[in-house]
């Protein structure tokens, strides 16, 4: 599996640099347009582990030194809030296609985080020396 990921990896970074040849203006407004819209999911993913993270935590009994104030209902706003972004994204015709374009990235990553749970670790063993 790892020489897969690496064998994957080249041949997605060669066609990137073959595309940016081809036509820089795309590659980049393509890595530029879905940027936004995939840090937006990217903090929406952090609030959610944050609630389901530390409500693991507190039913194990455990003290946190570190607390978020105005928990959870703090998270259930940023949640909310990059939620109502979202949608306006989609309905907004200029930044429908971002959205777009961020979320068939988000999947790509999801889906090859799946493939890489169902695998399990492939991470061969080296002998001592």
């Amino acid at each position: 599996m790892l020489r897969l990921g690496i064998l994957f990896g080249s041949v997605a970074g060669f066609a990137a640099a073959v595309a940016s040849i081809i036509s820089p203006n795309r590659v980049f407004l393509f890595l530029i347009n879905t940027s936004g819209a995939i840090i937006l999911f990217i903090y929406m993913i952090i609030a959610v582990g944050e609630i389901r993270f530390r409500q693991q935590l507190e039913r194990r009994g455990e003290r946190l030194d570190l607390r978020m104030w105005l928990f959870p209902w703090l998270s259930y706003a940023v949640i909310a809030g990059i939620a109502a972004v979202l949608v306006l994204m989609a309905v907004t015709p200029g930044l429908a296609v971002q959205l777009t374009l961020s979320a068939f990235s988000v999947l790509v990553a999801l889906t090859a985080l799946a493939l890489r749970r169902i695998s399990g670790p492939q991470i061969a063993k080296r002998p001592a020396q």
